[in-house]
This record gives C-alpha cells, structure tokens and sequence, in this order.
C-alpha cells in the first residue's frame, strides 16, 4: 500500500513539472506556436486543467481548434495537389504513348461505319419499290445473323414476324399502307378479320391482348384489292 502511495506521488509530482513546464512554454511561444509543436489539445489540457486560469483553458480550446482546422484543410490542399499531379502525368503518358493506337482506334470506327453505310446504300438501290428498309431486307433475302448488320431492333422484330407468318396490327397497317381507323374498320367488318388474340406485356401498361393477323390472310386481302 505504502509503494503505490509513493508511486502515486511521484506521478503527481511529475505531472505537476510537466504542467508548470507546459503553462511556461505557454508564456514564452505563445498558445499557436505550442499547439503546433505539441497539436494534442486535449493532452495539453488535461496537464494543466487544475493549474490553468478557465480564461488560459479557453483560449487554449480556441487555439487548439483553428490548429486543428488548419491542419485539415493543408493536408486536403496537399491530397488534392497529388492527385492532380497523378492526373497530369497520365495524361502525359497516355498522350506521348498512346497517340497512335488512339488514331488508329479512330480510323478504325469510320471506317467501319462507312462500311456499315455502304452496305445500306447498297440494299436500298438494289430494291428501290422498297420504302422501308426492313422490306428491303425481306427482298433480299438476308439470314437473321445478318440482320443487325442492317437494321435497327423495331426493324429485325418486323423482319422475323413477317417470316414466321405472324403481324401485328402496325404491320399490317405498314403492309397496306392504311391507318389504323381503316384497319379497325376492316376487322370490324370481317373483311380482314384478325386470326387471333395473343397476350404481350408492354412497358407500363402491362399486359394487352395483342390482335394477330396471318401473313397469308393479308396477302390474300392485297391481293383481292
């Protein structure tokens, strides 16, 4: 018991040089310069809570605080000069070393498109009765793994209806060349009644009772008109 009380003494002791030595150097640098060589606040204050005035403790906190901020926002300024650093040297490089694959990536992509043109462009005036180009396709004849070389997806959807024998109202319509009042009218009237119902899900409208028409019953329909 007498060993821990000298041992808790000498602890005292040795806290209170420790504060005395602290408050002089608070007199002699001044608050800033002491938090700047010693930026725990906390630690400061706690060696000299019960020696300090509450006007040296404040003051301290104020100091201690702006240090703090102070530090943060140098730390943030030198992260964000790095990284803009990194950022310049990579241009660099991939400017110096990548110029060539990047103009011939470059040349590569027009050169494809322009090929993807002509191929159009080809289509179109081998089969000028055509207006669509999707028609165009059908007349020729392409195989369904070429037909998103030339048509967009509304168009290759179209494509392979038409060569399974089954249309959709707008097909039909495109087809005939009517609208859809004329088309309803025709259904209405059993002059081109539709074969059957089919259930399709629509982006937000949920599912609809899609009307199907046969390829064979609107030819024979344009046929017979």
């Amino acid at each position: 018991m007498g060993k821990k009380s000298a041992k808790s003494q000498r602890s005292e002791a040795d806290r209170i040089r420790h504060a005395e030595y602290v408050i002089r150097a608070i007199d002699a640098q001044g608050i800033p310069a002491l938090c700047a060589t010693l930026p725990r606040g906390r630690k400061i204050l706690s060696l000299i809570a019960d020696l300090a005035s509450p006007e040296l403790v404040l003051e301290i906190k104020r100091a201690t605080r702006a240090y703090s901020i102070a530090a943060q926002r140098a730390a943030s300024q030198a992260k964000g000069t790095r990284r803009a650093k990194e950022a310049t040297r990579r241009t660099n490089i991939s400017a110096t070393t990548g110029s060539h694959d990047l103009a011939a990536e470059t040349a590569r992509r027009a050169a494809a498109a322009q090929a993807h043109t002509d191929r159009i462009n080809a289509l179109r005036e081998r089969h000028p009765d055509c207006p669509r180009l999707a028609d165009a396709a059908l007349a020729e004849g392409l195989p369904d793994d070429m037909l998103r070389s030339y048509l967009d997806t509304a168009d290759v959807a179209y494509v392979r209806r038409v060569r399974a024998g089954i249309l959709q109202a707008g097909d039909v319509m495109h087809r005939l060349g009517i609208t859809r009042y004329r088309l309803d009218r025709l259904d209405d009237s059993g002059a081109l009644p539709h074969d059957h119902r089919k259930s399709l899900h629509l982006l937000g409208r949920g599912y609809v009772n899609q009307r199907i028409w046969t390829l064979d019953s609107v030819e024979a329909y344009r046929a017979s008109n």
